[in-house]
């Protein structure tokens, strides 16, 4: 618990607006964590993600979360080999999840796994029934990572016209392009990015939260509020507390991420930063 106190405490000084705090439902331990992290009172928002069934609806309102991120597998191959459910079945559960966590006066997001090897028509269905039950925003999800920017660009876009709510982007790194996705669905209308602290997460990871911060201000001139200078500390300090070492040649945060070897180069550098930096 202390742990996940001190990250949630360094992410909101640094300025990032909305922290995930985990899942509650999981154990008493990990509820106890989101509790604690919901209690702090930062500033930021804190979010807690939520399945699909009514003990995980409870396990976040209890944890007095701001935000529920409920989400649900939609693509054909999650149905039959996950959940063993028609599309049919899977949204009626979806509504009466969300129908009960509305009569709790939760307030809630609803995201798609595998929304990247979804049908648009199906995707759309369960959004509109989302947004019909009193979602605050959808999310869409490359689960797989396995998308490329210019599919991600295209459901970005059409989610973003078609449904008049901010639309949330969670995209994993399998293919090594998750910052460029990153910068498609932005581009195309996604306004809130799931990252984590040096892209840690399942497989190859998730959007590294740094990349994209300094990516999205100085390179698309995206204004966050998330202060630069305080990323490297952060890094820093989830590589200590997760035990995840952070490579040499990591982009942003690495050891030799402005480091030199090259005679030409220091030479250079010496005279004016910008000609290798």
């Amino acid at each position: 618990i202390r742990n996940k106190v001190r990250i949630a405490e360094a992410l909101a000084d640094a300025g990032v607006p909305e922290i995930e705090a985990g899942f509650p439902v999981v154990s008493q331990r990990e509820r106890q964590c989101v509790k604690a992290v919901a209690g702090l009172g930062t500033g930021a928002r804190i979010l807690a993600l939520c399945r699909m069934q009514r003990e995980d609806v409870d396990a976040c309102v209890d944890s007095g979360v701001d935000l529920m991120l409920m989400f649900v597998a939609s693509s054909g191959l999650h149905l039959k080999h996950k959940y063993r459910l028609s599309k049919a079945e899977v949204m009626r559960r979806s509504v009466e999840a969300m129908e009960y966590a509305k009569s709790r006066g939760a307030r809630f997001s609803f995201s798609t796994e595998d929304s990247t090897r979804t049908e648009m028509r199906y995707l759309n269905s369960l959004y509109s029934a989302a947004l019909s039950l009193g979602a605050e925003r959808i999310g869409f999800t490359d689960t797989a990572g396995c998308a490329t920017p210019e599919g991600v660009s295209m459901i970005a876009r059409e989610l973003s016209s078609r449904h008049k709510v901010p639309l949330s982007a969670h995209l994993h790194d399998d293919l090594g392009l998750a910052l460029a996705n990153s910068h498609a669905a932005l581009r195309a209308g996604a306004r809130c990015f799931a990252t984590t602290v040096n892209g840690i997460g399942e497989r190859a990871g998730n959007l590294a939260l740094e990349e994209f911060a300094v990516t999205s201000e100085l390179v698309l001139g995206a204004r966050h509020g998330i202060d630069l200078e305080k990323l490297t500390a952060l890094s820093e300090l989830v590589a200590t507390l997760s035990g995840v070492k952070v490579p040499l040649n990591k982009p942003i945060v690495g050891g030799n991420a402005f480091a030199h070897e090259s005679g030409i180069h220091v030479a250079a550098i010496l005279r004016e930063p910008f000609t290798y930096e």
